[in-house]
């Protein structure tokens, strides 16, 4: 089969904040944080602040000691955003005393 009949199974670029709710978040090295469950953004210079996960990963949120659901990171924390997001190594700015 020639390249040129390949479909793509990818999804294009989220354009949008409803695009990135429900794409999961990993580390650059791979590790699973969560899913978004919201964006926080900043409307006074209509920018993005930080991302609200869900479903995160169990041992994130004992070294973080939090009880909650949900973390929220920040925004300038993310790599990449496309199928997925990437964010930077955050395992090592948690405080795990």
């Amino acid at each position: 089969m020639s390249s040129s009949k390949l479909k793509s199974t990818s999804k294009a670029r989220p354009d949008t904040v409803s695009d990135i709710v429900g794409l999961e978040v990993y580390t650059k090295s791979g590790t699973y944080i969560g899913t978004v469950e919201d964006i926080r953004v900043n409307f006074n210079n209509n920018s993005a602040t930080g991302v609200a996960l869900k479903n995160v990963n169990t041992e994130l949120k004992q070294a973080s000691s939090g009880s909650s659901e949900v973390i929220v990171i920040p925004y300038n924390w993310i790599q990449s955003v496309h199928d997925i997001i990437i964010t930077i190594d955050i395992i090592n700015r948690l405080d795990y005393s």
